[in-house]
């Protein structure tokens, strides 16, 4: 039954082939990206959500920034 449908699509054989490049383009791209990350920078990031003791500078301007906007976070 799927088979017959699917025959009678034209150019259907070309969506398996755009489904893969687009998926390896994808996938290399954040590959690539993410192997050229500052790894100090990501170091400071893991830390975060476990530092308590100092406040995070973005966090005032974010509440500086939502509060002239009106916006109640």
């Amino acid at each position: 039954m799927y088979k017959e449908t699917l025959q009678a699509i034209a150019g259907v054989e070309l969506f398996p082939v755009i489904s893969l490049l687009l998926f390896v383009t994808v996938f290399g791209t954040v590959l690539f990206w993410t192997s050229r990350l500052d790894r100090s920078r990501l170091v400071k990031f893991s830390q975060l959500p476990l530092d308590e003791a100092v406040p995070s500078k973005d966090a005032d301007a974010t509440s500086a920034n939502t509060a002239v906007k009106g916006v109640a976070l």
